[in-house]
């Protein structure tokens, strides 16, 4: 059933699909995506709980505190996916496939470390963007102060 989540590029070079099937622990593009989901779930949570932990100053050096934390957590995010998947599913992978050989491996490396990068800004990106609606919905609230 695996196989089926394979992209084009890798479902040939993987052999038939019953030993796709057969193998739980090989990686596919919808594992990369989705441990990236995950980690951007988790670091938009720690920045909501970062930000209502900051307690209101007079003058507003609050509001930079939050921004601050906001950004940094920004910046983490996308590097946290990508080395979550690079140290998990595409390291795994090539102990996985030893015995395709080393041109095989390479391919499918490759094409799995590009969706890696894909899915790192795609995380930077929609973390910025659920951010902004965030700050936006709620204006008048300790989240409203990020952007």
């Amino acid at each position: 059933m695996l196989h089926l989540l394979l992209p084009p590029a890798l479902a040939g070079k993987l052999g038939s699909g019953t030993q796709a099937a057969t193998n739980a622990t090989q990686p596919t593009v919808a594992d990369v995506w989705i441990w990236a989901a995950i980690v951007l779930a988790g670091f938009l949570v720690l920045a909501i709980i970062s930000a209502l932990l900051v307690n209101y100053r007079p003058g507003g050096g609050d509001k930079s505190v939050r921004r601050i934390w906001f950004w940094i957590f920004a910046i983490l995010t996308p590097i946290a996916s990508f080395l979550l998947n690079f140290f998990t599913k595409i390291r795994g992978f090539e102990e996985t496939f030893r015995k395709l050989g080393p041109a095989k491996i390479k391919e499918a490396v490759d094409a799995l470390t590009m969706q890696n990068v894909y899915s790192a800004i795609a995380v930077l990106i929609a973390f910025i963007a659920i951010g902004w609606v965030l700050s936006v919905a709620f204006k008048r609230s300790k989240l409203g102060t990020w952007f």
